[in-house]
C-alpha cells in the first residue's frame, strides 16, 4: 500500500474529534460545542451526534479570525 496518499498520515487531510479539535484551538470543548451549533466554526457532520474537524479547515478559520495588532497611540 502506498501511504503517500493515506489520509491518516496527512495531518493536512486529517478529519479530527471535539476532544483533538479543542486541544489544536486551546479552545474548552463546551465552547467549541456552541460554535458548531451556532455554525461558526467550520466542521463535518456525520450524523446527529458525530461532527469532525478537518485540520486544513481549522487552521485558516484561525487564520480568517486574526486581528493584527495596531500600532500603539502616540503621546
Amino acid at each position: 500500500m502506498d501511504t503517500t496518499t493515506d489520509n491518516h498520515n496527512n495531518p493536512d487531510n486529517d478529519n479530527i474529534s471535539y476532544a483533538a479539535a479543542a486541544g489544536l484551538l486551546g479552545l474548552p470543548r463546551g465552547t467549541l460545542y456552541w460554535l458548531v451549533a451556532e455554525k461558526r466554526i467550520p466542521h463535518i457532520r456525520l450524523g446527529r451526534r458525530l461532527v469532525r474537524f478537518s485540520t486544513r479547515e481549522l487552521q485558516q478559520w484561525l487564520a480568517d479570525h486574526a486581528v493584527a495588532a495596531q500600532e500603539g497611540r502616540g503621546k
